[in-house]
């Protein structure tokens, strides 16, 4: 039943007459111009970012040639990553892209239905310590790790 179908459930008419529905952990589907379209995270050119064709959240991902690792906006509320140098452009594949940083280091960026996760990846063991540092942006977002406190 269409008119029952949401971001996270969907319910069937059984031929007996009853409803059956099937809810799931999160969105797998979203409204695109009053159209209910399924959850697909791979990533496209954008513009002025890397974006998935169909997410719950707004989510952008560095086409390369800045410090913008990643960001995800729902509503007011948003949360971005960075990198400490301007970032190559990427390769692409499916929902990630992969920043060759040099030295046999990727970065990966995988968008996600309602976000982003990111990792560096080596192609050898280093020889010493590895220290990254990684710039946040939060907007509107409560903070409450590692204490509790009122900040929204």
């Amino acid at each position: 039943m269409l008119s029952e179908r949401s971001a996270d459930s969907t319910t069937y008419a059984l031929p007996n007459g009853q409803l059956q529905t099937s809810t799931y952990v999160a969105p797998v589907r979203q409204r695109v111009d009053g159209v209910w379209r399924n959850i697909d995270t791979s990533l496209s050119d954008g513009g002025s970012a890397l974006k998935p064709e169909v997410a719950a959240a707004d989510i952008a991902v560095s086409d390369g040639g800045d410090t913008a690792l990643a960001s995800v906006t729902k509503g007011a509320r948003s949360f971005g990553m960075g990198w400490e140098s301007n970032l190559p452009t990427p390769s692409v594949t499916d929902d990630t892209a992969s920043y060759a940083l040099g030295d046999g280091e990727t970065l990966k960026v995988t968008a996600l239905s309602q976000g982003f996760s990111q990792k560096v990846v080596l192609d050898k063991a280093p020889d010493g310590p590895v220290k990254y540092r990684i710039p946040m942006r939060l907007r509107d977002l409560c903070c409450r790790w590692p204490n509790p406190v009122t900040c929204c």
